[in-house]
């Protein structure tokens, strides 16, 4: 038996303050990290990881550099 985690439509940057995004992208983090203390063996990622079909940069570089 194993683990999995289900996680959906988390639209990193639907905010249009940055300090909302980051709690985004924190938030995000905290989950993969719980996801990791559990021993889940994969993550399905259902809907939108971002809220735009191009995200900036400066949301992509925090969410590969964790």
């Amino acid at each position: 038996m194993f683990k999995f985690a289900h996680i959906a439509d988390i639209h990193i940057g639907a905010h249009k303050d940055k300090k909302l995004i980051d709690l985004e992208i924190e938030a995000f983090n905290e989950s993969i990290d719980v996801c990791i203390k559990e021993g889940v063996k994969f993550i399905i990622i259902a809907g939108d990881f971002f809220d735009k079909p191009v995200p900036e940069l400066e949301q992509v570089r925090k969410i590969i550099k964790n």
